[in-house]
């Protein structure tokens, strides 16, 4: 959905004398989005220490890509694929299919990580191996340590 369109759905659900707050907090969620603590980081670790490749897919509203340049962290992924300007949503297995398409990967060759257990299943059903992040930077570098490690 646009940021329009999504305001226009929100507003018959809302009182009148709400819509012009609601639309407020709508265009300004963004701003107040605190980073993961330590993600930043263990991104740039594993990508010094094992060499790896990083990319983002993400079911991020078009306002949030519009202002992307403003998320420092993201600079760290090599590409970026973004549901609201490829028109494909996880867990949909044609969003699947067009990141490795579109970053030059093998689905057998590649992890995803994802807060949605949903969307985990997803990718691992495509042939993605799958790691089920529940908010927490120390467990998942542990688990990236030892698989990467051992290959």
């Amino acid at each position: 959905l646009t940021d329009e369109e999504a305001l226009q759905l929100m507003f018959p659900r809302l009182p009148e004398r709400l819509h012009t707050v609601a639309e407020e907090i709508f265009c300004n969620w963004i701003y107040h989005i605190p980073e993961i603590e330590g993600m930043t980081d263990l991104v740039r670790e594993m990508k010094e220490r094992f060499g790896i490749r990083a990319f983002v897919l993400s079911n991020m509203v078009k306002r949030l890509v519009d202002h992307r340049d403003e998320m420092a962290f993201l600079a760290e992924f090599e590409k970026c694929i973004f549901s609201s300007v490829c028109g494909l949503t996880k867990p949909n297995i044609e969003i699947f299919e067009y990141l490795c398409r579109e970053c030059e990967i093998l689905p057998e060759e590649t992890l995803f990580i994802d807060d949605r257990q949903i969307n985990v299943d997803a990718a691992e059903a495509f042939g993605i191996r799958s790691y089920h992040f529940t908010g927490e930077s120390a467990p998942l570098r542990e688990y990236l340590i030892d698989l990467l490690s051992n290959q």
